[in-house]
């Protein structure tokens, strides 16, 4: 069976109804890909103003939630983008 990864549309369809259903869990996942490569967040073909905004609505609930490490990372991550 043939591995597609972020190009396999079904995929992309699943990532997208937890996003809208649990957009908590969404964040989450997210921040355990970026944990495991940071590269992901510069290798991604998504304009660089997408990449801040998201991370910045990441930040902002990770703050909500008093989870300050997670912020921090983020907050790296989105210095080097900008």
């Amino acid at each position: 069976m043939e591995n597609k990864g972020l190009n396999d549309q079904e995929f992309i369809k699943k990532l997208t109804e937890v996003r809208d259903q649990n957009p908590d869990l969404f964040m989450d996942m997210v921040l355990e890909a970026l944990r495991s490569d940071e590269n992901y967040a510069f290798a991604d073909e998504a304009p660089v103003e997408h990449k801040l905004s998201a991370l910045s609505k990441m930040i902002k609930r990770y703050e909500e939630l008093e989870r300050y490490e997670d912020c921090a990372f983020l907050n790296n991550i989105k210095t080097r983008l900008g």
